[in-house]
């Protein structure tokens, strides 16, 4: 009897035992398969498909123009789906830092890269680099040199920007058009390597030359900066005081212009520039400045990622996109504002 009572409990605590270690593992031991069968297998998730990347390469962020070009690249960003990478140094005029910067950029493997080249025809053999190394271009606002693209054998790259002597025309009759005759003028044209600063310069002279009572007395190149373009105008006015007119190559440069007409008292001398920043409208509706051309920074920027989007995609895009160019005054700018009331 007693042997009887000593099995029955050791047999309790052998199942007892068996029921924690079930309880313990969560009950995998009653799960786990048997002799034969294979454990279910759960669906892997599929690896993430990586961004295309997409560089955009500019002169600078310090001239607003370029921060507005940035802010459309951003939307197009978000669109198309690509991770956007900016690049820029100080200077507009630093070719050798581009340089560098778009060197680095094919060591990085990127996908694709919207430029705007700091001089025409010295970006180009970085640019064949690129292309040979598989790179998708796309130039935006200053067009690369089509004798240099020729000669170094580029492949064709889509252009997006504006049409520069039309709107340095636009603007140029304006400024002529509120001068009294006859009347003396000059040009401050930006960097003397830069195709938009040659079609600028370009535009401005075909209008003067064709006004017979319109004398272009004086021109030099402030290199797109602000200090520069003011130590110039100081040197046209010492040199030509019945000076009535300056065209200027872009607005950073007109402001220079003016902060050096301000602190001579010459409100006389009307001047013209070009981008539409921020600074150049308020400028213009206190009186100091007389107009400017909006060639809409953001919409370059954004076709220009938008375009590399699409022909990463395989996709084609047109080869030469022109974006509308205004010309902004006082008027339309009161125009604007009393239809946003």
């Amino acid at each position: 009897m007693v042997n009887l009572v000593r099995f029955a409990l050791i047999g309790c605590f052998v199942l007892v035992g068996a029921c924690n270690r079930s309880q313990d593992s969560g009950g995998e031991a009653l799960l786990a398969p048997g002799p034969g069968e294979r454990a279910e297998e759960r669906p892997s998730e599929p690896p993430a498909v990586p961004k295309p990347r997409v560089a955009l390469v500019m002169k600078t962020r310090a001239n607003p123009f370029f921060v507005a070009m940035e802010s459309g690249a951003r939307r197009a960003e978000a669109e198309h789906g690509v991770e956007l990478v900016v690049r820029t140094h100080g200077d507009e005029t630093a070719v050798q830092e581009q340089i560098a910067i778009v060197e680095k950029l094919i060591d990085e493997d990127i996908d694709a890269i919207v430029l705007v080249p700091g001089n025409s025809s010295e970006l180009v053999p970085v640019v064949k680099r690129a292309q040979d190394a598989g790179v998708v271009i796309v130039n935006i606002d200053n067009r690369l040199d089509p004798d240099a693209a020729a000669a170094w054998k580029l492949a064709p790259i889509p252009f997006v920007g504006v049409d520069n002597t039309r709107g340095a025309k636009a603007v140029a009759e304006h400024l002529v058009s509120q001068l009294k005759r006859p009347a003396k003028v000059a040009i401050i044209s930006g960097d003397p390597a830069a195709y938009s600063s040659l079609e600028r310069e370009r535009g401005a002279r075909e209008v003067f030359a064709s006004h017979d009572d319109i004398e272009l007395v004086a021109h030099e190149a402030g290199n797109w900066n602000i200090k520069l373009a003011h130590e110039v105008a100081g040197r046209f006015i010492a040199q030509h005081p019945d000076l009535a007119g300056i065209f200027c190559a872009n607005d950073v440069m007109a402001l220079g212009a003016v902060r050096q007409l301000e602190e001579r008292g010459r409100g006389d001398i009307l001047v013209a520039g070009y981008d539409n920043l921020d600074s150049a409208r308020d400028a213009i509706k206190r009186g100091a400045m007389l107009a400017t051309v909006d060639q809409n920074a953001g919409e370059q920027g954004y076709l220009g990622v938008t375009y590399a989007a699409r022909i990463l995609a395989d996709e084609s895009v047109p080869p030469e996109t022109m974006v509308d160019v205004v010309v902004v005054t006082a008027a339309s700018l009161e125009h604007d504002a009393q239809r946003s009331r």
